[in-house]
């Protein structure tokens, strides 16, 4: 890897010419909360959505999943080169990138069938993979130093505002609305913010860029070369696959099992994990800010502690049959999800060279993407079907014996992050 000076600022340059950097951390985290709401969506609407096109559930699996992962992986990359060149600009790529996933979740609206959604939700993710790679790059130039996990706390503020915003609203106007017309209103908001973004300058152009090899060689050796980016890796591909799961199918199991409305579920699970959500990663980003001062390593304690405390709440959640008593018993698991966000995406920011990392989360967001959320989502369909086989007097038993066992496995994330705090050196 590259040898650069882990405790020094992330990018001095980029971050002297943008004296004021908190409201651009705020606008990107509007932008990619926009992107969570149009992705996260069709976890309130997929029921009534399957009622009407007549699909099952191995279809839904696939068009919450793979249909979404697969491109997005492929996308990632160019997206990723694109946004360490300085004559394209991040602020540039993050406005196209909204164009297309905005216009092809709009265009949803209008299928008339599973085909024609499916190629809808592939268009969406080829626009969604050019949110991260530039958002990272960004604010890991922007975002003062000894503040720079709490900047990547608000960046993942947009995870827990965008499912409630996708919940609440999306299962309210569903209930009001219909489906379709839920999907062209959602996209409306991205028409606002493009022509913010447009206006922006990014102050890579108004600074010498850093020195250093760039490109996705570059970005990939970098990675392949730290044993902690591995494990990190390696970590948020498991964490990314047993949350977009337990988020798409405990939506159907709040209204399939436990008999409730698109709109009560939504606007439940919604207020729910959004206020949670927001505690964690504001609390996460804070605590690995403090905690790392003297030691970077400790900068992913909080990522430790959510993912090893996770199980303890969720598998009961899962297990109960009053939806009030799993609402209660989600508000822990949903705060602890969201704990290491901004540690973990703070310490691959600063190991990675300022001139590879809109590259390196285009990889990294590949690789997440393709065996992460995407084989999450369908495989837990798959067991779902699968084991209701076993004992099919029991309604529904498979997706909750899949959730469960989707709860216990939040064990294997926590000891990867243990390991790449392990394999970081003291700083």
């Amino acid at each position: 890897m590259a040898q650069i000076d882990i405790g020094s600022a992330p990018s001095q340059a980029p971050a002297a010419a943008m004296a004021r950097p908190w409201p651009i951390i705020w606008l990107v985290m509007a932008v990619l909360t926009l992107a969570a709401v149009d992705r996260q969506v069709l976890n309130v609407l997929g029921d009534v959505i399957a009622r009407d096109l007549k699909l099952n559930d191995s279809q839904l699996g696939l068009m919450a999943g793979l249909a979404l992962t697969l491109p997005y992986a492929v996308f990632g990359l160019p997206w990723g080169w694109a946004s360490d060149q300085p004559r394209i600009g991040r602020f540039g790529v993050l406005a196209a990138s909204m164009a297309l996933w905005s216009g092809m979740t709009a265009l949803g609206g209008a299928a008339a069938g599973f085909g024609q959604l499916l190629a809808s939700r592939v268009g969406v993710a080829c626009g969604l993979a050019g949110c991260l790679p530039p958002s990272n790059s960004l604010i890991a130039d922007i975002a003062p130093k000894h503040r720079i996990a709490t900047a990547f706390g608000i960046i993942g503020l947009s995870i827990p505002i965008g499912s409630f915003l996708a919940k609440s609203f999306g299962g309210v106007l569903c209930d009001a609305y219909g489906w379709r017309a839920t999907l062209a209103i959602v996209a409306a908001p991205a028409l606002l913010l493009m022509p913010c973004l447009l206006l922006l300058r990014d102050p890579r152009r108004t600074a010498p860029a850093a020195l250093g090899k760039s490109g996705m060689g570059q970005a990939a050796r970098e990675l392949l070369r730290s044993p902690t980016l591995i494990c990190l890796m390696l970590g948020g591909l498991v964490m990314g696959a047993l949350v977009a799961g337990n988020s798409f199918w405990g939506m159907m199991h709040f209204q399939r099992t436990l008999g409730l409305s698109p709109g009560q579920a939504g606007l439940l699970l919604g207020v729910q994990g959004g206020l949670t959500g927001v505690a964690g990663a504001l609390g996460g980003g804070w605590l690995a800010d403090r905690m790392s001062r003297k030691d970077l390593a400790r900068c992913l304690t909080p990522a430790v502690i959510g993912m090893s405390l996770t199980p303890l709440f969720l598998i009961p959640a899962w297990w109960v049959s009053d939806w009030r008593i799993a609402i209660v018993l989600l508000t822990l698991p949903t705060m602890f999800d969201n704990l290491c966000y901004g540690g973990v995406a703070a310490v691959t920011q600063r190991l990675l060279s300022p001139n590879v990392r809109g590259a390196a989360t285009g990889i990294t967001g590949a690789v997440g993407a393709f065996l992460g959320p995407g084989l999450g989502v369908t495989l837990m369909g798959v067991a779902s079907q699968a084991l209701d086989a076993f004992d099919p007097a029991v309604p529904h038993g498979g997706m909750r014996l899949a959730l469960v066992g989707a709860a216990i496995a939040f064990l294997v994330p926590a000891g990867l992050y243990r390991l790449a705090q392990a394999a970081l050196p003291r700083i």
